[in-house]
């Protein structure tokens, strides 16, 4: 499988996330996917992966640029490896929607102790359903 280091999967964008709209130009496509793992809703109100057995649902999205990364992890406090992260940057398979599979880079959640305490567990693994069912 062939490494595209333009993809990224993330689990908060869509028009009403900020992500999406700070990211918007420099955005090639985006389509429907998902990955291994547990979600978590923080109790600071965004999201976590983690390591897990379940599907995660969310958008693979390919950038114009590769320098893109940088602000992206910047956004996501990843400082590089072995660093004081929140999130660590790693290399996985992405599902898209009718089974093609690439590879692409996720943020994973690196406290996972704290998701799983204070967290709640995301139904189905799908944050953008989690959010519009909180009321």
């Amino acid at each position: 499988m062939i490494f595209h280091a333009e993809n990224i999967c993330l689990w908060d964008v869509d028009g009403g996330f900020l992500k999406h709209n700070f990211f918007e130009d420099s955005i090639a496509s985006i389509r429907k996917a998902k990955t291994r793992g547990d979600l978590y809703h923080l109790p600071e109100g965004y999201p976590a992966l983690i390591k897990g057995t379940g599907e995660v649902f969310g958008e693979l999205i390919e950038f114009s640029s590769k320098e893109i990364l940088k602000s992206i992890d910047c956004l996501e406090d990843y400082f590089g490896p072995g660093l004081n992260n929140l999130y660590e940057r790693v290399e996985t398979v992405a599902e898209l929607i009718g089974g093609e599979k690439t590879g692409c880079f996720i943020y994973i959640y690196c406290n996972e102790d704290y998701a799983i305490k204070n967290g709640i567990l995301v139904p189905k693994g799908d944050w953008r359903e989690h959010m519009k069912n909180r009321g």
